[in-house]
């Protein structure tokens, strides 16, 4: 069986996964470099207007969906920007370094679309170096490269819900500490 170097959340969207990853990237930014993006919902009261993604290292973000968007990249009724999608994955996801903790919000759509991208979340998830990220919950057939992502040898998959949400912050926080030589 492969080394787990992979540890990615599931769970209904809404949970609180990718605020599980930004406290995680919170806590762990002052003791070991933290690469990768991290997307969040944008809201306006009860109407979520889309999703933002942001770089870990705060070098690059942008709202990369919402509803006003053009393009032929939709998620439900939000048009995505694959232009931000591929410049912030490509930029974080490359060059590979093993002591680097790679954050990936996540496997899911995206690199369906974009074949860079794709080949990106695949180098790091195959590389040794470690990542924590999340992986689309459902199998509805439109994200094939997620499903595929969930069965690897290295992957640990987590499921996260409203009861175990914020106990998960300590105990990824303590998996991802770098160690003392």
């Amino acid at each position: 069986m492969a080394e787990i170097t992979n540890i990615l959340l599931i769970g209904p969207s809404g949970v609180g996964k990718s605020t599980l990853l930004a406290r995680v990237v919170e806590r762990l930014s002052p003791t070991r470099t933290i690469r990768g993006f991290i997307s969040t919902s944008v809201w306006d009261g009860d109407t979520r207007l889309g999703w933002r993604t942001d770089a870990c290292d705060g070098s690059d973000g942008g709202m990369f969906a919402t509803r006003e968007m053009e393009s032929e990249f939709r998620m439900g009724p939000y048009g995505c920007d694959m232009t931000l999608f591929e410049r912030i994955a490509l930029a974080q996801l490359t060059p590979l370094d093993p002591s680097v903790l790679y954050i990936v919000d996540e496997f899911g759509f995206a690199p369906e679309w974009s074949e860079s991208a794709h080949a990106a979340h695949l180098a790091v998830l195959d590389s040794s170096a470690p990542v924590l990220g999340i992986v689309r919950y459902r199998d509805d057939g439109r994200t094939p490269f997620a499903e595929q992502v969930k069965r690897r040898d290295d992957v640990e998959l987590i499921e996260v819900n409203l009861e175990n949400r914020d106990a998960l912050v300590d105990v990824l926080v303590e998996r991802f500490r770098p160690r003392s030589r």
